[in-house]
């Protein structure tokens, strides 16, 4: 009984370390961040070396689908996380090196924990949280994830075609980079075969849908908070 309290603790634990990320974003408006960021960072992988992967403990079917709620958490506060960091950048009361760590803390977490989320969501089979996906990576800026992710890595995983499959012996930033492009290319070029061979009730180019939407973001947080 003892054993098993003890790992349902260490699993709520487990699957609430992206939240205790979180937390440094929304307190990222204060220079004191800059050292908790990598604080956090430290605690995030101790406890991930200390608890493990959890492949040995077996989650029912009801335990599986309350999991499932875990992303959806993740993604709402994250976005709300993006829209506090955008009102708290433009209050001038704001030091530089505040600022600086709102950015990093803001960056780090929307980047590792609402990308994974936003993946998670992305497959699964409820229109509710695939939208909720595509709106973490709007938050983000990479709606187009989504097609290449889809259509393009899961057909060509480990292949020389797929840009988010790292290559032998290559460097972190050079994969990065030719991630990036790779994606943002391939993207491109099945939406526009997309197009021309009129798949679906919807032809049209969905990247131009999500540039426009992008583009609109940005504007709307300009008016809403300033340039900074």
């Amino acid at each position: 009984m003892l054993v098993s309290a003890m790992n349902r603790v260490l699993s709520v634990f487990r699957q609430s370390l992206p939240l205790l990320f979180l937390q440094v974003a929304w307190l990222g408006d204060t220079s004191w961040s800059l050292a908790a960021l990598p604080a956090v960072v430290a605690v995030f992988l101790v406890g991930d070396a200390a608890l493990g992967r959890g492949d040995d403990v077996s989650i029912s079917l009801p335990a599986s689908r309350r999991c499932d709620r875990i992303p959806r958490l993740v993604a709402c506060l994250q976005l709300g996380a993006i829209v506090l960091a955008i009102l708290s950048a433009s209050d001038v009361a704001v030091s530089t090196v505040g600022f600086v760590a709102l950015v990093l803390a803001t960056g780090v977490t929307s980047g590792v924990f609402g990308m994974l989320s936003a993946h998670e969501l992305m497959h699964s089979r409820r229109p509710f949280d695939r939208a909720l996906g595509l709106a973490m990576l709007a938050g983000v800026s990479y709606m187009h994830f989504r097609i290449a992710h889809l259509r393009g890595h899961h057909r060509l995983a480990a292949t020389p075609d797929d840009p988010a499959t790292a290559r032998r012996g290559e460097i972190l930033y050079r994969f990065v980079l030719r991630s990036v492009i790779g994606q943002y290319r391939q993207c491109w070029q099945f939406e526009r075969r997309r197009a021309k061979a009129g798949q679906r009730r919807s032809a049209g180019n969905r990247m131009v849908t999500y540039l426009a939407v992008t583009a609109a973001i940005h504007a709307a947080a300009m008016v809403l908070a300033g340039l900074r």
